[in-house]
């Protein structure tokens, strides 16, 4: 029978075990490669339809090519690290589009003002003024 695990492990959020050997290396490079072939090619593909790319799955791709290459697993980030990431960056664009869209209301309404203003005399401008 097995000790029972350490601590450390049981508590641990992201857990790899590799057995590598020469063969099994060697197929993950082919795997590698292959995937470098597709996107050479769906590359190309994509110049006539960009919309032969929602048949890949690039979050994969990295994974895949990352453990065929034997990237250190600290480098790559975790599902739950990724899609945290894509919130937050989801959430600024709309904080960017909202704050857009305040100003373009802001300069309409200042134009209309303008454009209004032209058509008055200085006491009614003032008059205006007063009554806000």
């Amino acid at each position: 029978m097995l000790p029972p695990a350490p601590e450390e492990l049981m508590t641990a959020s992201r857990i790899s075990f590799q057995f590598i050997n020469p063969l099994a290396a060697a197929q993950k490079l082919e795997h590698v490669t292959a995937i470098q072939s597709l996107m050479m090619n769906v590359g190309q593909l994509a110049q006539l339809d960009p919309n032969i790319l929602d048949n890949v799955n690039m979050d994969n791709i990295t994974q895949i090519m990352g453990d065929g290459l034997g990237v250190p697993m600290t480098v790559l980030r975790t599902d739950d690290e990724v899609q945290q990431l894509r919130q937050a960056k989801q959430e600024k664009q709309q904080a960017m589009q909202q704050q857009q869209m305040m100003q373009q209301v802001g300069s309409t309404g200042l134009e209309i003002a303008k454009d209004q203003a032209k058509n008055m005399t200085p006491d009614q401008i003032m008059g205006a003024l007063d009554s806000e």
